[in-house]
């Protein structure tokens, strides 16, 4: 560790940070980790680069960077899957701007990984939005992770998303987002809306981002389901993503509306709340214990994809087997396998949650003014034990 803070490369450093977030991820490597103070330096040693980067750049119009795009990309998506690491690197971008504040505030490590982030994704939706540039963009995600795995970061890690504190900025990369969403597949949907979901109470961001990026995903999102090609372990994020986001769910229910109106003189319209809500019973089988615990919430803030779920046949009794099947999963707050993390990683949160999530979203849905028509009658019963096993078991660990 001491030879490794003040000499490893920038491409080397962003390297043993991705090797240390992926070895932590894999069951047969435990026992195997980077001890705390190797993460640490590995942190500090990022920031100092940062740091070094910018003193570079000069007045130059273009600045060939110590840390390049790819890796400035591992680097931020490992410092927010590793605690030591991300300690390591606050530390010396906590100094780094106090002995800097008064020239100025660019010198604040996060902020300069955090507008590497946003630059990534706005430079790329200029590329995209050129007649020569579109096909290469269409082709799909290049180094750095592509520009849907950088707002991710960019909003998953909440020292980078508070960096960046012009309203500009974030308009800009809503803007540029918005231009990919036609294209993008279901994983990198669930990116973004699960980004902007994260981000829902910044208010900066949600008085900058143009309401036309989340209602294109939205848009997109329905395609994607219409077609079928949404994964299971991307369904629940997008459920989830659609609760919370109300512009993205308005324009679900717009979508529904205009179904709706045009059903009998359209031979192939869709309606997107059955065609999520067959994805979702398609994919029950395959949820991990979290993706149970989204999806029954997002049914029970969603009464339209609630009510399509019923009219799928053996909807309402396949998401029910599911959760009886996690149940005891759920009631220990684990996930069964490293799949169920993406496109997040983020700690597994306490069981407690896990619980009060669960049970609160069947509490919805018995709320629900067409719960009557959600399975039959033994459905309802098998959605009211496990409401009650779930409380029983809150009140347990209380």
């Amino acid at each position: 560790t001491d030879r490794l803070e003040p000499t490893a490369s920038p491409q080397a450093a962003a390297m043993l940070l991705n090797a240390a977030w992926k070895l932590r991820a894999e069951p047969s490597a435990r026992g195997f980790h980077f001890a705390p103070s190797a993460l640490d330096a590995l942190g500090r040693r990022m920031a100092e680069i940062l740091i070094e980067d910018d003193g570079n750049r000069g007045n130059a119009q273009k600045q060939t960077f110590l840390l390049d795009e790819q890796a400035t990309f591992v680097a931020a998506d490992a410092l927010g899957k590793l605690p030591a690491a991300r300690a390591g690197f606050a530390a010396v971008a906590a100094e780094a701007k106090k002995t800097t504040a008064k020239r100025r505030s660019t010198k604040d490590a996060w902020f300069l990984l955090a507008e590497r982030l946003a630059n990534r994704v706005i430079e790329d939706g200029e590329a995209s939005s050129s007649d020569s540039d579109r096909k290469q963009t269409e082709r799909g995600p290049t180094s750095g992770g592509g520009p849907a795995a950088s707002f991710h970061v960019l909003a998953r890690v909440p020292e980078l998303a508070s960096a960046l504190i012009t309203k500009r900025v974030w308009r800009d990369v809503g803007a540029a987002l918005c231009l990919f969403a036609p294209s993008l597949d279901a994983e990198d949907c669930a990116r973004v809306l699960n980004g902007y979901a994260k981000l829902r109470r910044n208010a900066l961001v949600t008085e900058s981002t143009p309401t036309r990026t989340l209602k294109a995903y939205a848009r997109r999102v329905a395609a994607l389901a219409a077609s079928e090609d949404v994964e299971a372990m991307h369904v629940a994020t997008l459920a989830d993503a659609l609760k919370k986001l109300s512009v993205a769910r308005g324009e679900f229910d717009a979508l529904a509306a205009r179904y709706l109106a045009k059903r009998k003189t359209i031979e192939h319209a869709r309606n997107p709340w059955d065609d999520l809500a067959s994805i979702i019973s398609m994919s029950a089988d395959a949820l991990e214990p979290l993706q149970v615990t989204n999806v029954v919430s997002a049914l029970g803030w969603l009464e339209p994809l609630a009510s399509a779920l019923a009219r799928v046949d053996g909807g309402w009794r396949r998401v029910l087997a599911s959760a009886r099947r996690r149940a005891d999963s759920i009631k220990r707050g684990a996930n069964e396998s490293i799949a169920a993390s993406a496109p997040d990683f983020s700690e597994p949160p306490e069981a407690r949650k896990w619980l009060e999530k669960t049970s609160a979203g069947f509490e919805l849905v018995r709320g629900h003014a067409g719960y009557l028509t959600y399975g039959d009658e033994h459905d309802r019963e098998r959605l009211v034990a496990l409401e009650t096993e779930f409380r029983d078991e809150l009140a347990r660990i209380a």
